[in-house]
Order: C-alpha cells, then sequence, then structure tokens
C-alpha cells in the first residue's frame, strides 16, 4: 500500500510545534468467512489527512502526539499516535 503527502509545520514558540498533512493513499481490503463461505475483494485510493504537535523537552529530546484519518470509500479509519522522539 502506498501514501503520498504533503505536509507543513509551524513553530509556535522553541518548545512547541504544529504540524498538518494532505495526501492519498491506496488501500485493499479482503474478507473471508469460513462460517458462511462467502468472501469480498475490495481496493482504492483516497484521502488522507492529519493533524499533530511536538514538545521538546531539549534539543535531543521530544514527544509527538498526531491524528491521521484514512478515508476508505464510505469506511474512515482513525489513528492517534504518542512517540517519543530522540536526535543525535
Amino acid at each position: 500500500h502506498v501514501a503520498v503527502c504533503a505536509g507543513g509545520a509551524y513553530p509556535i514558540n522553541e518548545a512547541f510545534t504544529v504540524f498538518g498533512k494532505l495526501g492519498i493513499w491506496s488501500w485493499d481490503s479482503e474478507v473471508k468467512s469460513t462460517l458462511s463461505g462467502l468472501s469480498s475483494d475490495d481496493d482504492g485510493t483516497d484521502v488522507m489527512f492529519g493533524i499533530g504537535g511536538s514538545y521538546n523537552f531539549t534539543k535531543a529530546i521530544s514527544v509527538r502526539a498526531e491524528w491521521e484519518r484514512f478515508e476508505a470509500d464510505s469506511d474512515d479509519v482513525d489513528l492517534l499516535s504518542i512517540s517519543g522522539v530522540y536526535k543525535f
């Protein structure tokens, strides 16, 4: 699966930065039921976008939080992530 996106960031101050992204992604879905014997297969290309922020504790250590939405036909998938970053 492929995602292509562009984004931008805006530093609020030395410690805090907000960012956003917008792009497209390709997806593939396959469902098989062993009980009924029915199966479904679908794929497509749709929009994805996200916003987030990062806080720098020091020049080397920061924390980052991000929310992303991946649209897939009539279903949307939301992803919330929090990560630690160490720069060396």
